[in-house]
């Protein structure tokens, strides 16, 4: 039902209905429990309400993380960058 009302753009009966879909879920069940965990974030960045997204999208990140909750950082630039000055190339080393 919970996705249903998301799919209406019903966000708040969505995440109740995630909510009493949790409570019915057993507790050898952590992954789906974390998957509903993160369907009430997301209703809640669709909501503007940021400060309880980040607290359930951050439970989520410390037990299952993944690319949809949270993709991976990107690798740190190379230690160089290209500079173009008049036509010319020059490496320049980042500090």
């Amino acid at each position: 039902m919970g996705n249903i009302f998301f799919s209406q753009g019903k966000f708040a009966n969505a995440i109740k209905m995630y909510r009493m879909a949790m409570d019915q879920v057993g507790a050898g069940n952590k992954e789906t429990k974390f998957r509903m965990m993160r369907n009430i974030g997301i209703a809640f960045i669709k909501m503007g309400s940021y400060r309880e997204a980040i607290t359930s999208l951050e439970s989520v990140m410390d037990n299952i993380p993944d690319y949809v909750t949270g993709p991976p950082t990107r690798p740190p630039p190379p230690p160089f960058s290209f500079s173009v000055t008049l036509g010319t190339f020059q490496l320049v080393r980042r500090v």
